[in-house]
């Protein structure tokens, strides 16, 4: 343009009507834009520290390098700087914040800072008014209602159930055996999962509320229902070596279990059943039998001795070094860390928490497995159970 020129100071300009004409002015320069320059912007972000910053309206080589200055200037913050071309589309991000108001039950207790609370976000309309509720308070302060799903399956079974209490009882820490007013008896897994056997029709009776974890553990029943059905060889052996008779029979009425004596079996515990049938329980074994030798002598195995060598390879299937020691005494080794147990009071000596405590469950399952309820402990537990 003319004023372009004029400003590179020529010494002749040429009119608009074409003639040429001497310059004989002075030119100075003074900028009048409504752009801010470097400083005036950074100090605007300086005041907002904005996430975007979009640069238009420039030209390109300035504003890449006006992009790096602020990259450079605001490189401990989170901010993010685009120079699109004409037409090009930017895409942002905002993440609005959500706020509820706690009502009803969970209410009650103060709330401060970083405390978690459990409860069921709803929403009405705009997150305004949003609330986090108790389940039990849904029906109070909105219009929906919670319900209680309750699932029951029912499975054959025609073998022992003191055979399938033992399975269960050593593959759950809490079971409780509760003896009905109908003669058969209910096994109820963590207070949760209900077992009832039903020996005239030869089934098994799950019921439990549905969860997740619920769910599981029932499946886990019925297979090894289905299991001791099918092969309860298996299961005696995994149950410490448990032998029960398949013709017990129950008598209308006897609440007392009253051991029938068996034939020592070689090599295994001698099981005892009991007249009131599936639900007797195996009582503890103090004689063995005795095992010829090649001459022809007889060498007696004390009950006591074999049970140490039975817990000492149990222990060593679980964590790999198990040695027997000197007296009842059993050392477990993994990694670095050292475990002594001593057998006849079931107390474990370690200076890790976790192993000790890993190690003394171990001892509980194992001890369900060797020393299997007598008849006594097992009324005592139905008494317990029925006074609760």
């Amino acid at each position: 343009t003319l004023a372009k020129t004029i400003m590179n100071e020529p010494p002749s300009i040429t009119a608009l009507n074409g003639r040429e004409l001497p310059l004989s002015m002075q030119v100075n320069y003074i900028s009048f834009s409504a752009h801010s320059d470097y400083a005036g912007t950074s100090s605007f972000i300086d005041m907002l520290l904005p996430p975007y910053i979009i640069l238009v309206a420039g030209d390109g080589n300035v504003m890449t390098r006006l992009k790096l200055a602020l990259l450079d200037r605001y490189k401990d913050h989170n901010i993010n700087v685009f120079t699109p071309k004409n037409t090009n589309s930017v895409r942002l991000l905002f993440r609005a914040k959500k706020a509820a108001k706690v009502v009803g039950e969970l209410a009650v207790d103060s709330l401060r800072d970083g405390k978690l609370i459990s409860g069921v976000f709803v929403q009405k309309g705009d997150y305004s008014q949003s609330m986090v509720v108790a389940p039990s308070d849904l029906s109070t302060y909105t219009q929906l209602t919670t319900s209680v799903v309750t699932q029951e399956q029912t499975a054959h079974f025609e073998g022992n159930f003191s055979l399938l209490h033992h399975a269960v009882a050593s593959m759950y820490e809490r079971v409780q055996l509760r003896k009905r007013d109908d003669g058969d008896a209910t096994l109820v897994v963590h207070d949760q999962v209900s077992m009832a056997y039903c020996k005239d029709k030869s089934q098994v009776v799950l019921s439990w509320e549905s969860t997740p974890v619920n769910d599981m553990m029932a499946d886990s029943l019925v297979s090894l229902i289905l299991q001791t059905q099918s092969n309860p060889a298996a299961i005696r052996v995994e149950c410490g070596h448990l032998h029960s008779h398949d013709d017990d029979e129950m008598e209308e009425g006897d609440d007392e279990v009253s051991p029938v004596k068996a034939e020592p079996a070689e090599d295994a515990s001698t099981a005892h059943s009991a007249e009131s049938g599936e639900m007797s329980v195996p009582i503890k074994q103090e004689e063995r039998a005795t095992k010829a030798t090649s001459t022809g002598g007889a060498t007696a195995v004390s009950p006591h001795e074999e049970r140490l060598c039975t817990l000492t390879k149990l222990l060593a299937a679980q964590f790999g070094d198990a040695k027997r020691v000197e007296g009842d005494r059993i050392v477990i080794r993994v990694d670095e860390l050292e475990a002594t147990v001593h057998a006849l009071t079931e107390e474990v000596e370690c200076e890790d928490d976790q192993l000790r405590s890993s190690v003394q469950n171990a001892l509980v399952m194992a001890k369900i497995a060797l020393f299997p309820l007598s008849v006594e402990e097992a009324l005592d537990q139905c008494s317990d159970t029925a006074a609760m």
